[in-house]
């Protein structure tokens, strides 16, 4: 009698359970905007974000890897 056994789909060191980003941001307002801003610039803007992602499927003792990411994003322009 023979046994197969599956190969397991994703190794527990892959799972990625926190994922991070920061970008720079460039704001470049149309004429009607640029009215507005009165600034030293160019009148644009310029600014930072930062976002931080959690794969809800490695919370738990059932760790997997998934597509979906749950977080929050704050920036500032």
């Amino acid at each position: 009698m023979s046994t197969a056994r599956g190969q397991e789909t994703s190794d527990k060191k892959d799972i990625e359970i926190v994922n991070g980003m920061f970008a720079f941001q460039v704001g470049l307002p149309t004429n009607k905007m640029q009215e507005a801003i009165q600034n030293k610039m160019g009148d644009a803007g310029f600014g930072g974000a930062l976002m931080i992602l959690s794969n809800p499927a490695a919370w738990g003792k059932s760790k997997k890897n998934s597509p979906l990411r749950l977080g929050v994003e704050a920036g500032y322009t």
